[in-house]
């Protein structure tokens, strides 16, 4: 299944918006800053979805807001 998100770094809260099933915004404390806020992005869409953080991969967007990942389901 691919995902869309939006990121918002460095915000002072964090929390997931879901649009619908397949996009989603996400609000990170985390800095965008050697690839700090992907990592903690893909351990709260783990958390969202249920699955391993090992189940998401991010397949476009690395340093961009605008993000699509993968997540295997079982």
């Amino acid at each position: 299944m691919l995902i869309k998100v939006k990121v918002h770094p460095g915000s002072s809260k964090e929390k997931i918006k879901e649009k619908d099933k397949q996009h989603l915004e996400v609000w990170l404390k985390a800095e965008a800053k050697h690839g700090q806020a992907n990592k903690v992005l893909r351990v709260k869409l783990a958390q969202h979805f249920k699955v391993a953080p090992q189940k998401i991969s991010l397949e476009k967007g690395f340093r961009q807001p605008n993000k699509t990942f993968k997540i295997y389901q079982d």
